[in-house]
């Protein structure tokens, strides 16, 4: 199942991608990491977030694209046990000359595990994301 969220953030895609391209800085632009810690930045590098709620995971980078502007990742960890293996995939495309289409797939695997109540949560949690996104790239380049 995939659970998918657009958006527009009102910067040229450059913008964005400088934001949103540093896998190691997620916490710059989410509000509800606490910690992020990398161990790179290319692709098979892994970041462990911890959230202002206790939750943890752990995600590796599966693809970084700078001339597609495509990041995927997949978690490999997680203190919810249920969401290791979700996948998700940001594309970022012009929606104008001066704008940005955003495009969040997160591909859910089949599972007794995953409740509606958590595929619902991920319904609601990546739209925020690409606000949080938005709100980022407003300040880097104000």
């Amino acid at each position: 199942m995939d659970v998918v969220s657009q958006g527009v953030i009102a910067h040229p895609v450059q913008a964005v991608w400088a934001v949103l391209s540093d896998f190691s800085a997620l916490k710059v632009w989410h509000p509800s990491i606490v910690t992020c810690e990398a161990d790179g930045s290319r692709t098979g590098a892994h970041r462990r977030v911890t959230l202002t709620d206790g939750r943890s995971a752990t995600e590796r980078l599966d693809e970084l694209d700078a001339e597609r502007h495509v990041l995927a990742y997949s978690v490999t960890e997680s203190s919810r046990p249920a969401t290791v293996g979700v996948a998700a995939r940001i594309t970022l495309t012009p929606a104008t000359k001066e704008s940005t289409m955003v495009e969040w797939v997160v591909s859910v695997p089949e599972s007794d595990d995953l409740t509606e109540e958590i595929v619902g949560g991920m319904r609601s949690y990546y739209p925020m994301r690409i606000q949080n996104l938005a709100d980022a790239v407003e300040r880097s380049v104000g």
